[in-house]
């Protein structure tokens, strides 16, 4: 996100690996390919998975990464 500051850019790098550390393996994974910004169906294609499973996952992240960080989940916006 080209909005964050240097700040918030060096805590999330210092806490991705902890918090990945949280899922298991295959999330873990899924994980890593939706953050290199591998497409929705480049991950369903990849893990055998539907894309609206894939979104399902995307939202159990955020949400995930959110009590990870004990913040609100809020709505995430229309891409």
């Amino acid at each position: 996100d080209k909005t964050c500051s240097p700040a918030d850019l060096a805590a999330r790098r210092i806490d991705v690996r902890p918090f990945l550390a949280t899922l298991r393996p295959k999330k873990q994974r899924i994980a890593e390919s939706l953050a290199t910004g591998e497409s929705t169906q480049g991950v369903a294609k990849r893990f055998g998975l539907t894309p609206g499973r894939v979104s399902q996952i995307r939202r159990e992240l955020f949400e995930a990464w959110s009590s990870f960080h004990e913040l609100p989940a809020i709505e995430l916006k229309a891409a």
